[in-house]
């Protein structure tokens, strides 16, 4: 051991190394806990923005080949699909991930079943799609606006605030 003039011992006391390290363990514990969340965030928003771009090319598909198709959301199973309309087969589907939880806009998850038509309009204007954190905590909303001045459906995706609002613009319109 190196002693200074005065007789004490350099270093570092066994108080002091500890404190450092806890100071150490709560800055990182910080730091990853903010980097899941941030990591959640941007995959809830690929998420929404994949179900706005299934939807929008669904009630593409419909205007263009002129055709009626049966169109199912089911939240439980994290699945939506493109039928034809007797419903025997599946044209296109998507499934949902697994790390968030779905419901409609009135915080239900019975399946929305409906169509989309020869205009590409769905059956039911106006229905909203929720995307949730484990928690139950809103993270996007999608909606469907139809309007008789154009052709198709408007789809819109919004990013909900911290009090669980959503936010009055759209970050994504199709």
């Amino acid at each position: 051991m190196i002693y200074h003039k005065s007789g004490h011992k350099k270093g570092f006391t066994l108080i002091e190394l500890l404190v450092v390290i806890a100071v150490l363990v709560i800055l990182v514990s910080i730091i990853i806990g903010f980097s899941a969340s941030v990591i959640q965030g941007q995959n809830a928003k690929k998420t929404a923005y994949q179900m706005a771009f299934f939807l929008k090319s669904q009630t593409t598909k419909s205007f263009s080949e002129r055709k009626t198709y049966s169109l199912q959301i089911k939240y439980a199973n994290r699945l939506i699909t493109l039928q034809t309309t007797s419903g025997s087969a599946a044209i296109n589907s998507l499934n949902l991930p697994s790390t968030f939880d779905y419901s409609r806009s009135d915080n239900t998850t019975t399946m929305w079943s409906g169509t989309v038509n020869d205009y590409g309009k769905f059956s039911i204007p106006n229905f909203g799609i929720l995307i949730k954190s484990k928690s139950g905590k809103v993270l996007y909303k999608i909606t469907s606006y139809s309007s008789y001045s154009i052709k198709t459906s408007d789809i819109n995706v919004y990013r909900a605030k911290s009090n669980g609002t959503i936010q009055t613009t759209p970050l994504l319109k199709l």
